[in-house]
């Protein structure tokens, strides 16, 4: 598994490197973008394990976003 800290709200995505993996998204990664790591998902779907992480794949959730940007709108990407 990656090394790299993950935390809520960062936009995560598949590693290129080790495609079993995750990693944080960059504008490079818009395609292999998975979702958003949530902290109080609605629902939660397969094994809960101690490195596991829920991610976001629709709905609300809180995002990191560069303070400079402008506002997420529906429907834009968000890296």
């Amino acid at each position: 598994p990656s090394s790299e800290v993950l935390e809520a709200a960062d936009v995560i995505s598949i590693d290129s490197a080790n495609p079993v993996t995750i990693k944080k998204g960059s504008q490079a990664d818009g395609q292999k973008v998975i979702g958003i790591i949530s902290t109080q998902p609605g629902i939660t779907l397969g094994t809960e394990t101690p490195n596991a992480y829920k991610v976001a794949l629709a709905g609300r959730v809180p995002v990191k976003i560069d303070p400079n940007s402008a506002a997420i709108q529906a429907g834009d990407f968000v890296v």
